[in-house]
């Protein structure tokens, strides 16, 4: 399976350590695309702006900051980039413990034949997580619209109306209502085809969301 270029963020103090690190990925067939090195708290956050990167590696000790402390900040900035440590010395229960703080996995600098593997798992679990959450957001997105015309869909409708009526009982507020219905539409579908009915449903719809304003509740009944 061929390798997908990178985009590497790298917490590291040491630009010879940093040389050493590419040259080793380089040589193990992996395509850098972009890299950054960082060496500071400001320079980390400043880098994370860009929401791009595949992959942080940060050494464990550095002078500024440590990995802990880049835990923090990614998850804080984008807690879906993976964090491998890089270290020369650390210690199995900091480790572990880096782990529990978000740490994707931890690896010697005096042993690097692990890190490619790494990479790849958590290229691939980051993948599978943003798969996971797009279709966590069309189902989300689903159970309250309506998947022909994209407006809000009955339950919302009729959630909408309970609100506005309860606001009127007990605020004082009024609220307008105003139901469309379009004539001869079953004619359409009969004549036209069915298909000729949805298109005519969507543009429809189009043309309402021009002409309402970003407070009022545009949905379909029907469907």
């Amino acid at each position: 399976m061929d390798k997908p270029p990178l985009r590497l963020l790298l917490a590291e103090d040491s630009e010879d350590d940093a040389v050493l690190l590419l040259h080793y990925l380089k040589k193990d067939q992996w395509t850098i695309e972009h890299h950054v090195r960082v060496d500071s708290p400001q320079a980390l956050a400043n880098a994370l702006t860009d929401p791009s990167w595949d992959l942080v590696i940060t050494d464990h000790n550095m002078p500024s900051f440590d990995s802990e402390e880049v835990l923090r900040m990614v998850n804080e900035a984008n807690g879906d980039i993976p964090v491998i440590i890089v270290s020369g010395s650390i210690g199995e229960e900091l480790a572990v413990s880096m782990m529990k703080c978000g740490a994707a996995d931890y690896i010697m600098k005096s042993n690097l034949t692990r890190l490619g593997a790494a990479i790849e798992r958590e290229l691939q679990e980051a993948k599978s997580r943003e798969a996971r959450r797009r279709a966590e957001d069309r189902l989300q997105h689903m159970a309250f619209h309506d998947s022909l015309t994209n407006l809000k869909n009955r339950h919302e409708l009729e959630q909408a109306l309970q609100k506005a009526l309860e606001e009127s009982r007990h605020a004082n507020q009024s609220h307008a209502f105003m139901y469309l219905d379009l004539d001869q539409f079953k004619v359409v579908n009969d004549t036209c085809g069915h298909m000729a009915g949805d298109e005519l449903l969507r543009q429809v719809s189009a043309v309402l969301k021009k002409r309402v304003r970003e407070s009022d509740l545009l949905a379909r009944r029907g469907g």
